[in-house]
């Protein structure tokens, strides 16, 4: 096992100051700071974080396709995997920044999978965008003995419906592209009264919506949620 260390950085849901202290820390002493980037416009993770990368640092863009053939991304993460195992090797420390936190439907995970047997791995959390959707909401995601469902909005209308039927809380991530079939299936389950949507919740262009049955007309951004919870 190499001694430089593989750092996977949570850098929060948008809003720069909510970026831990360790986080900021560790970005700033990395020799290598890498993340996931597009082809088309600026990594919202290096934006989060680029006051903490200093000039000096090897900046490493991971340019992940956004479509559902995972052929093409895996063969990236394998790629980027074995470029990081580079670095580490040649005692360099990488920190990875990733929105939210790395472990939760995190691009992470999967260059973890590939390095963490030969590589030290150091995870730092981050918090994640449903606790600020809670919070800038002012909806609270549980209290006492509520039960709360995480699911992704790709999830069939079967195992959708009943999270909403079992749970007191629903989160439902990655959810503009469907959204307005989203919150048509709120509404079978008789939850609209209880459901919020949210868009990229901290960050400037932030929108939240309390009515649901009120959302514009087409699909909405990757950075958006369903917030359903019953209050007691």
């Amino acid at each position: 096992m190499t001694q430089a260390t593989f750092y996977g950085i949570g850098v929060g849901p948008g809003d720069p100051e909510l970026l831990t202290l360790k986080a900021a820390r560790l970005i700033a002493q990395a020799d290598v700071v890498a993340y996931p980037s597009t082809t088309w416009k600026e990594s919202t993770a290096r934006s989060i974080a680029q006051a903490h990368i200093q000039s000096h640092q090897t900046e490493y863009p991971i340019p992940l396709p956004m479509h559902a053939d995972r052929t093409e991304t895996e063969a990236i993460y394998t790629q980027a995997a074995q470029d990081i195992d580079h670095y580490l090797r040649d005692g360099r420390q990488v920190a990875f920044l990733c929105l939210g936190d790395p472990m939760l439907y995190g691009s992470f995970v999967y260059l973890y999978r590939r390095l963490h047997h030969q590589h030290r791995i150091s995870i730092v959390p981050g918090i994640n965008s449903f606790s600020a959707a809670s919070a800038v909401s002012k909806i609270p995601l549980a209290t006492l003995e509520q039960s709360l469902s995480l699911v992704a909005g790709s999830t069939p209308d079967p195992s959708l419906v009943d999270a909403l039927n079992q749970h007191d809380t629903v989160i439902i991530l990655k959810a503009g592209r469907h959204r307005h079939h989203i919150a048509s299936l709120i509404g079978q389950a008789g939850r609209v009264q209880e459901a919020a949507y949210i868009e990229h919740a901290s960050k400037p262009e932030q929108q939240i919506y309390h009515d649901i049955t009120q959302l514009p007309d087409g699909p909405g951004t990757y950075f958006s949620l369903f917030l359903v919870a019953r209050q007691s």
